[in-house]
């Protein structure tokens, strides 16, 4: 360093931390691979590009792409290539030499065995696991295909996840986590940013609940994969994980989904289980099948990897999948058909005859609908006969919601939305985004008195009443849904927690922070008051929720969290 000067280094320093952040940009989940060969560069020892490339296994395009983005740092005797010693500490530095683990360049089966052998290790990691496992308070759903992977094994999966990718600044997407292995990971790398979405209300607030006592980044959104997969998760993440349903048409609908909601970057990784028994390998072969007609790459396949408590059909374990999208995969993903009927069991199992809304049912909403006799009633969901009004149109509930998420204000016409029996879940996202005047809901009679109580003060019925008034129900039971009529009500004007919550509602278009702090500046104009937006913004500062849900959709959120931004509103 003696022959240059303080500015010229400066200059350089500058240019390397552009470089770097470049390289992790370009390579994201597979930087480590990167930073560790230039580390090996910093050691000042001569390497050609052939030592390069079998010391990394990375294809030779892009060592020596690598090396010309270096050139200003490097010197060259013949065919060997290294580092200027006066730019190795700095580039030590930048690159953060000193963390980098000896096993980077480990293939994904070796990676495999050390992680498995680190988590028989991390004593501590296991036991907290263990607890939280343990203090999950719910049963699992024979419908939703509910087995439980082994708390070692999520600490596995933690452990293999950190060891073989990249995951400083990367996004991670749970597709269901029954399992909880978002919580693992958690345990293992705090400051990683997390999404998890699943079906199952109770595991999403229980996660949710976790997280927040612990400070951990993860978000919590709820959908069910056989209708959509949520708006703000759509092309957004480095790394999905999913331990899906293990039938052909489970597996296809949550890899599709998978699909969709990975990055278009060539780092972006799908990783799944599946298990079968040692005697049906044509199982095995369904499923692959679905993989290649996805237009997958499948990296690696880790027999065994995963443990689970129960199972014993498939011998209580499965294999894990490491796979790359390819240019076609998402054409191929958009192409897949759904189907309710993607379980191994329960009312939605994949041999499970289609259920239909019974007679009586109809006959009630038909009954109803003679009330309106001149208007345009739109038909949505399954189930409904052909005998409907004549101005009647229909469409599935995934394209309603779509019509929804897509226009603003309040649409003319009647709209008549059958949940019973596959889509139940989906009866407060219904309400949060419908927008006609008059609406009929058919949906489980439980369902319907879980929100509907009038015993219980309950902030989503709040939330729901802030736009809608239930004029009647007609109870259901366990084999015939409740009918729920309901009228939109006049926009509230006095109230500042039912105005601000019905703007939300009202603006089902926008992101839930954009949308509460238009409300709050909204709210603050209609009493003769100014605030400005970063005045909005530092009040929603105040809120966890809001900074977790940064880039969520109102109708996103679980019910835990609902509730809570409820009760945040009333409080601001």
């Amino acid at each position: 360093m003696e022959n240059q000067s303080s500015h010229e280094i400066s200059v350089s320093d500058e240019n390397l931390l552009k470089l770097a952040r470049e390289l992790a940009q370009t390579w994201g989940t597979d930087y480590h691979r990167i930073r560790a060969l230039i580390c090996q560069l910093a050691d000042g020892e001569w390497r050609s590009v052939s030592d390069l490339i079998s010391l990394s296994a990375i294809s030779h395009w892009n060592i020596t792409h690598l090396l010309q983005q270096f050139d200003a740092w490097i010197e060259q005797k013949e065919d060997q290539v290294r580092f200027r010693s006066e730019y190795i500490a700095m580039i030590a530095n930048v690159f953060d030499c000193a963390s980098i683990p000896g096993e980077l360049f480990l293939p994904p089966y070796e990676v495999a065995a050390r992680a498995g052998e680190a988590a028989e290790r991390s004593q501590s990691f296991l036991h907290s696991m263990t607890r939280l496992v343990k203090e999950l308070p719910i049963s699992p759903v024979r419908h939703l295909d509910h087995v439980s992977a082994t708390p070692l094994t999520c600490i596995r999966r933690a452990l293999f996840l950190t060891k073989n990718y990249e995951l400083a600044g990367a996004k991670i997407l749970f597709l269901g986590d029954h399992d909880l292995t978002s919580l693992a990971l958690a345990l293992v790398r705090p400051d990683v940013e997390m999404t998890v979405v699943d079906v199952d209300e109770r595991i999403l607030g229980y996660i949710s609940d976790i997280a927040l006592r612990h400070g951990w980044k993860i978000r919590t959104v709820f959908a069910d994969f056989r209708i959509e997969l949520p708006r703000s998760l759509i092309e957004s993440f480095d790394l999905v994980f999913t331990d899906p349903p293990y039938t052909p048409d489970g597996m296809s609908l949550f890899l599709k989904r998978g699909i969709e909601s990975l990055k278009d970057a060539g780092y972006a990784r799908l990783l799944f289980c599946y298990g079968f028994s040692e005697r049906h390998p044509a199982l095995a072969y369904k499923v692959q099948s679905a993989v290649y007609d996805l237009r997958l790459v499948t990296e690696a396949i880790l027999p065994q990897f995963n443990r689970y408590t129960g199972a014993h059909a498939i011998a209580s374990s499965a294999a894990l999948y490491i796979c790359r999208p390819t240019r076609r995969s998402l054409p191929a993903a958009e192409a897949v058909k759904v189907d309710p009927r993607i379980y191994t069991q329960g009312k939605n199992a994949e041999e499970a005859a289609i259920e239909t809304l019974p007679v009586s049912a109809v006959d009630k909403v038909k009954s109803s609908l003679t009330e309106y006799k001149d208007e345009e009633v739109t038909l949505v969901g399954d189930g409904w006969p052909k005998d409907m009004p004549k101005l009647a149109t229909k469409t599935s509930l995934t394209g309603y919601l779509h019509s929804m998420y897509n226009t603003r204000g309040t649409s003319s016409g009647i709209v008549a939305i059958n949940l019973y029996p596959h889509y139940n879940t989906y009866l407060v996202r219904v309400l949060l985004v419908a927008a006609s005047e008059h609406i009929f809901i058919s949906v489980a009679d439980d369902i319907m008195r879980s929100i509907f109580n009038q015993e219980k003060n309950d902030p989503i019925r709040t939330l729901i009443e802030s736009k809608f008034q239930v004029i009647s129900v007609e109870r259901g039971n366990a084999g015939h849904p409740a009918i729920m009529k309901l009228k939109q009500l006049p926009s509230p004007e006095a109230d500042g927690l039912s105005y601000i919550l019905r703007y939300l509602v009202d603006h089902r278009h926008a992101k839930l922070v954009n949308a509460w702090r238009e409300a709050l500046i909204s709210w603050f104009n209609r009493q003769g008051q100014s605030i400005s937006k970063n005045q909005a913004r530092q009040q929603l500062e105040q809120s966890k929720l809001a900074q977790i849900h940064s880039e969520s959709y109102l109708s996103e959120l679980c019910l835990n969290d609902l509730r809570t931004l409820v009760n945040d509103v009333s409080s601001q």
